[in-house]
This record gives C-alpha cells, structure tokens and sequence, in this order.
C-alpha cells in the first residue's frame, strides 16, 4: 500500500507529502495559477456529454461563464437545458399501469425511482441517432443497454468516499479491479393495498400448479391439510392412478379466470405487481408453496418453470419487492427448464416444511447489482429522460435497475480551491443530492489531476472537500439555513429557479449576511429559467442596473452542434412553449397566473424616496388628494406578514404611494401603525381584512384609538353578497372577511385593474406577489 495515499486511495495525496517538483512542475504551475483557463483545459477532467471523461475544452460561452465569475463578485447566468444520457427505446420501464417501452413514454408520466416512489418525468430529449451503444451485464446476469456517455452512480469496496457518478465508457476501466463496482438495488416499490380479481395467494398457487385452460389445481396430498386452513377448498377428489396426488378447483372459479384473461394464459397481471408490498408477499408464497423449494445446506430459495416468461415475470415480482434473483437453466430432454434463485429476510412460504427450512439472510452482496462485463454493440436509435426526485434516478429493465443522468462544470471551483489558500466554496443546489452529485464531479476532476498539483486531503466524503492549504468546499441544499453560520469566498447557486418559490426568499434573507459580512464574497447563479420568480427578478434588476449581478445568457446556438435542423426536431418532440424555456431561456410565466405572463414581466417596480419605520414611501402625501388603505393581517410568529398598502385613488390611473410589510409585528401593535400611516395620506379611508386576527386589530383601530374613517361592510341577508355600506340604517361590520366570492371579485377587479394599466404597482415585493399568484 502507498503510504502517501490518502486513506488509501491512490489517486489522492495525504496531507504533509513532499512532492520534488521539477522546472517544468514549477512552469506549469505559475501558468495554472495566473490562467484558470488555461489550468482547465491542459489539467482538469470531466464527463462531457458526448465524449465521456475528457480534458475540458471549454466552447467559448463557457470561457465567458469562467472569466466573468474571476473578474466579477455577483453573476447571474441563465443556460439552456443540456443533451441527456441516454438508453435504446425499447428499453422496458416501470409505470403505475405496468412496464412501457422507453420510445413510448412522455413528459409527465410517471415512472418510478430507486426509493421505490412514483416519479414523474420532466423532460425526455428527441431521439437520438449514430451514439455507441454498450451492453452493461450485471453478477445476475442481467443485461441493461446504454450509449457510451450514460451516467451510473457506482459505489465500490475499493472507495472510501462513497458513490460516484461514472459514464458506461469510464466504468469500464474499472471492471479490472478485484472489487467489482456496483449498483445498489431498488428498496421495495410503495403501492397500496389494490382490489385484485383474484387473492394473490391462490392466483400463485394456480399459475404454479393449475391447469391453463381450467381452475383445477393439483397438490401433494399431505399438504391438502394445510391447504384447507388457508384457503376455502370446497370438493377433493384424487388422481386413480396416484393417491398421493389430490385435486380442487381454485375458489375463485374459471370465471374468474377467463375474465382476467388468465385461460391458456398464464400470467401475472400487471396490477399484481403494482399491488401493495403484502399482497405481493402472498402471490410469492402461492407461487413458492407450489414451483419453490429451499436449496439444502444453503437455505436459499429457488422458483423453478417451463415456461420462461412466467419466470421472468416472478423476477420482476421479485424486483418489484426490492428482492434480487438470478435466473439460470438447464435442458432436459431437449426442454429448457428454468431455475430462479434468491435470498430473503422475508419468509417466502407458507407451506410449514418448506418455510422450516428457508434461512431468512441478510448479506450486503443481496443489495447489489456488481457489473461483470461492458460489451460494445451495434448502435441504437436512444433517448433520455430526467425525472424529479433527489436522486435523478429512475428504475429501467424488467428487473429495476437504477439509471440516471446528470453532468456539471467544475473546473472554475478546483482552480479557486488549488491556488488560494482559505477559499471555502458552498455549491447549493435545489437538493442536497444535486448539490452531492455536483461535488463528486469535483473529486472526479481532482483525482484526476497529477499528484504535483494536488494539495494534501484533509477531509474527503460526499458533502465536504478540505485540502491542506486551507481550502475547502462543502455541498448543502438551498435552504433557509444552507450557507448560514459559514464564512465563504464563493456561493455556487445552481438551477436556482427551480427553488420553489417560498424557499428562494427565505434563503437569500438568510444568505446575505453571509455575503456581506465580506468584501469579496463572491455569488455565481447559474440556472435554466422557470417561471417569474426570484431568479427572474434578480435577472430583471440587473437589467434595470438595481443591483450588482453580471448577467450571462447563453442560447442554444451557443453550444456547436445544436443547428436549425436540431431545433425543428426538438420542438417537434417538445412543443415551442418548452423550447423557448428550456432552450431559448425565455422567461415564460405560467398560464394559470392572474395576471397575464406578459403584464408581468413588463411591471417595473420603483426604488421608495425613503423607508421610515419599515414602511416604504414611493410617494408624500398630496393635499386635496384621496388616499386609501387596505391592511392584511397575520400574527406576527414569523410565517405570514402584515401588510398595509396605501393607495392614491384621487384619478387614474391609481398607484401606491406606501406599504409596510412586516412577518413579526404583534396584532396588538399593528393598529397604531395603520393609524400613522394612514393619518399621514389625509386620514385615508381604511379597509381590513377581517378573517382571523383581523377583527380584533379593526376594534382596537376604531373604537380604542378612535380612527374614524374605517370602511364598513354590510351583507345582503338573502345572497350573502358584502358591500360598502355608509352605515346608515344597516347592519354593519368594521372590515371586509374575505370568502370566496369576496375573492373571486376581488381578483377579477385586480386583473382588470393591472392589465388595462389602470393601476400602477411600483413595489417590488408586490410584483413579485403577483408573479406567483394564481387564478382562483
């Protein structure tokens, strides 16, 4: 073993090892140094989507990305989606309605991922042509097809930082290795309790021991007695010419087997391997009490037919139930007999002598998919498909293999961590896994890297990198709390649209201390658009030079390969809309907001002349002008917010001059500062919201601080219908309680309002509102 490598991986140096470095070394390592460019193409390793693991030669809009984040400390960058990893269409794929092939499935539908939960597909590329396909077999034999550049996290004995995403052509260097690398198998698919036709006990006692055009079933006498306590057997009768050999008819009758289309074919429905985990549990022990038995000394269980799509099918149930199985033959008389073996923690039987001698075992070996052999083949039409859970993966094959696809640039990050000391990058991501799989692109790169370059380990697993020169670089999530508490040189945002909404507000309140506790913390924001969110307003207020972002946008043009022809075939496989998102990086709001996507991104907010206790002022107030106040309250424990906003309505078009917001004012408090705000605008007329809190903070407004010019509302008794009331010979309330004709109304008259620009929204915290408002 080599004492200097860290923990005993070969490809890393461990810390306090002198490396002689000769004249070239030092030459090199000044270019490195002065260059990032240059350190990235001569140095760094990668996976490119078309070539596998390659020197980065970076197209010249990524050189853009690199040089503007070393000379800028704020970058926003919005990037077109990137080709996929791709598999052959006719690979088999697990859908809630059964297995589809790869060719036939669209966005939207659901599949299922490793986890063992639905998923559902998000994009799926045009079909691809001319790609070097290969065979990968796997220690069970199994045998999965995939292009050259597809994506696997392998794990291996050998590794000591866990998992790492390799290519079909890398893995294939490793297969040398003593220790196979492999793939965890799939944890048991999550389905419900389903209403089958037929009980799955008996139906796998019929395809093991039933007649195929009939309901008579066959069994050994002596198990008849057990048989009779776990099922309702009605006549017995016994073979004439072997009495040890009993006969009766499946409870469930023919009928029931036709109507499932079972009769002369024996099968295992589709909705049997969807079913829930227990159900699936009793088809197995109809299907072993029957054609299973337990190999002896070993305790391990094997299923065993003639027919080998029966046989296939018990291993998708298998699979299915996160058991692994290995399927083999043997001729006899010149008919294929086939075997399927596999161990358990589950008691695969019912039958008392055999469940008596299956070993229920537990070995790490059961939980692994080793690959054996990467085999090129002839080539393929493919596609790709990426899926939204956090893992990115998806299950493929009739047995459930994991596969999945994902690739990052890193090279600008290894360059910052290698030649600054005490630079500490945070990469956060959406989830933490994507922030994980970003990560192990950059211990890909730096294993890579030639031992005079690298800085000693200090630290090394999935979420942290810590070199001996100081430097460091961790991977988290976009949380509220993802960078908090950390002093960093470089926050590496990544698909920071895809945040959801609530959590991208949380998080830069929470980050920007963080940034500007430093002179130079740097912020690089890198994203396919989706929607108008956070990133669209940071990208749109660099636009208007409201803050300090360095935008980048890159087209689908940029990348070369991609030609019309590539465009007229992806929007033929996509649709125009997708295409100007996802490749054109228009941002495109949703169809079913309030205001219409194009009112939106044309609503520019105004900087306030001042904030005066918390409250922002866009405008002094007039003489001899009409002002109107609306007030939304919350209770002040640091979710919802209070908002007041205060209108000029003297002409149109009408515009807000104030607006406090605040998540942590008391309701008790609240109506002293609508009294100032509004008393300031020439005692504004007031409205509240009167749901919840609201009716106490209308009360104290108007009857403890006796402000008087508070809009009351009076409801019409026989339509429930709530109007303003001047309050004379009616019954009226203090306020407005909003209910869903309140709100249907109100929204109708904002969106007419808004879009015939008969009102001037100037706030940014409005507009922004606005963009991930949706129609009631």
């Amino acid at each position: 073993m080599n004492n200097n490598a860290y923990h005993g991986n070969q490809h890393l140096k461990k810390t306090d090892v002198l490396i002689e470095f000769t004249r070239e070394n030092i030459k090199e390592f000044g270019k490195c140094s002065r260059s990032p460019i240059y350190f990235i193409e001569t140095y760094v390793k990668i996976v490119n989507v078309d070539q596998g693991l390659v020197n980065f030669k970076p197209y010249k809009y990524q050189k853009e990305i690199i040089e503007t984040s070393v000379n800028n400390r704020f970058v926003i960058c919005k990037l077109p989606r990137q080709s996929g990893k791709a598999l052959p269409l006719d690979t088999p794929i697990l859908t809630p309605s059964g297995f589809r092939q790869l060719g036939e499935l669209k966005e939207n539908d659901l599949i299922y991922g490793p986890d063992g939960k639905e998923t559902r597909i998000t994009f799926i590329t045009e079909t691809m042509y001319d790609h070097e396909i290969y065979e990968l077999v796997f220690d069970n034999g199994d045998i999965v097809r995939a292009d050259k550049d597809h994506v696997w996290e392998v794990n291996s004995t050998n590794w000591t930082a866990g998992s790492r995403n390799l290519t079909t052509e890398q893995l294939k260097s490793y297969l040398a290795h003593s220790n196979k690398p492999y793939i965890n198998f799939t944890l048991p698919l999550q389905s419900s309790t389903k209403k089958l036709p037929i009980d799955p006990y008996q139906l796998g006692m019929w395809i093991g021991d039933g007649a195929t055009n009939g309901a008579t079933i066959t069994c050994c006498k002596d198990d008849l007695s057990f048989y009779q306590t776990k099922i309702d057997i009605g006549h017995v009768w016994y073979d004439s010419r072997n009495s040890n050999v009993a006969y009766f008819t499946l409870p469930a009758g023919q009928k029931a087997i036709r109507e499932a289309n079972l009769l002369g074919n024996k099968h295992i429905p589709s909705e049997y391997l969807l079913a829930s985990f227990d159900q699936k549990l009793e088809l197995l022990r109809g299907l072993m009490d029957t054609d299973g038995s337990v190999v002896n000394g070993s305790g391990s269980c094997e299923f065993y037919q003639k027919n080998e799509n029966i046989v296939n099918q018990v291993r998708t149930l298998l699979a299915s139930m996160g058991i692994k199985s290995r399927k083999r033959y043997r001729i006899i008389n010149d008919i294929n007999y086939w075997t399927v073996s596999f161990t358990t923690t589950h008691c695969v039987f019912a039958l008392p002598r055999k469940a008596a001698k299956q070993r229920c075992l537990d070995h790490p070996k059961n939980n692994r998919l080793y690959i054996k052999q990467i085999n090129r083949v002839d080539s393929e039409p493919v596609r790709c498909l990426q899926v939204d859970n956090d893992s990115h993966l998806f299950l493929c094959g009739e047995t459930l293999i994991p596969t999945h696809n994902t690739t990052s640039i890193v090279g600008l990050m290894l360059w910052y961590i290698l030649f600054n000391e005490d630079y500490s990058i945070a990469i956060l991501a959406h989830k933490l896994t994507q922030a994980q799989e970003i990560m192990s692109r950059i211990q890909l790169a730096y294993e890579n890297l030639p031992k005079w370059l690298q800085q000693g380990i200090v630290e090394w697993n999935k979420r942290n990198i810590e070199l001996e020169n100081g430097s460091k670089i961790i991977a988290s999530s976009t949380t509220s709390s993802g960078a908090r508490g950390g002093s960093y040189s470089l926050l590496y945002l990544d698909e920071f649209a895809f945040v959801p909404n609530n959590m991208q507000e949380k998080f830069f309140s929470s980050t920007y201390p963080v940034i500007s506790s430093g002179q130079t913390t740097k912020v690089l924001i890198t994203s396919t658009p989706n929607g108008l969110n956070l990133f669209y307003k940071l990208w749109r207020d660099s636009e208007l030079g409201r803050n300090d972002y360095k935008r980048i946008s890159i087209q689908w043009s940029d990348t070369p390969g991609r030609n019309q022809k590539w465009k007229e075939e992806t929007i033929r496989n996509t649709s125009v809309e997708q295409f100007r998102v996802e490749f054109e990086t228009e941002f495109v709001g949703s169809s079913s907001t309030l205001i219409h996507p194009d009112v939106l991104r044309s609503l520019v907010y105004e900087q306030p002349i001042k904030i005066q206790n918390n409250t922002k002022i866009y405008e002094e107030p007039k003489k001899n002008h009409i002002y109107f106040t609306t007030v939304d309250t919350a209770r002040g424990l640091g979710n919802d917010y209070s908002v007041i906003t205060i209108f000029d309505c003297t002409q149109l078009p009408y515009k807000v001059v104030a607006i406090y917001r605040s998540n942590d004012i008391s309701p008790l408090l609240l109506p002293a500062i609508i009294q100032s705000n509004s008393e300031n605008y020439n005692s504004s007329y007031v409205l509240i919201e009167t749901n919840d809190i609201g009716q106490q903070v209308a009360d104290i407004l108007h009857y403890d601080l006796e402000y008087e010019n508070m809009l009351r509302i009076s409801t019409d008794d026989r339509s429930g219908v709530q109007v303003l009331s001047g309050g004379f010979g009616q019954v009226t309330k203090l306020g407005l309680r909003t209910t869903k004709q309140t709100k249907r109304f109100g929204c109708s008259n904002l969106k007419s309002l808004v879009e015939n620009q008969k009102l001037i929204l100037n706030d940014d915290t409005i507009i922004y509102e606005l963009m991930r408002f949706v129609a009631i």
